[in-house]
């Protein structure tokens, strides 16, 4: 696994397990983002995976209340950044953004 983005000493089990599988989920997402959308040719592992990592360790680390009580995380404005990288940044209509964040649930929840 690569090194966490975030500080994790205090997560929980649930979010260390959910942390465990970053790379895969992250990778996996990438590959079906690729096979899917067309406008993905283009960019470059960097550019397309943008803050995705920053924004599943956020997501991680809502299993540990204790961390998010400290931290104030808002998710919301890390998925919000991405999509408005993506707008400014790629030939990505509002239909291919979404499509983008659905990919990722979708992955997320296999």
């Amino acid at each position: 696994m690569t090194a966490s983005l975030i500080p994790t000493d205090r997560f929980s089990l649930g979010s260390l397990r959910m942390l465990s599988l970053r790379d895969t989920v992250l990778r996996v997402w990438e590959e079906q983002l690729r096979g899917t959308l067309t406008r993905t040719g283009a960019l470059s592992h960097p550019v397309l995976i943008d803050t995705m990592p920053v924004l599943y360790e956020r997501m991680c680390s809502l299993l540990t209340p204790a961390y998010f009580g400290r931290d104030g995380i808002d998710v919301s404005a890390i998925a919000a950044e991405h999509g408005v990288e993506r707008a400014n940044l790629t030939d990505y209509d509002p239909e291919a953004i979404l499509a983008e964040f659905q990919i990722f649930r979708s992955v997320l929840f296999d």
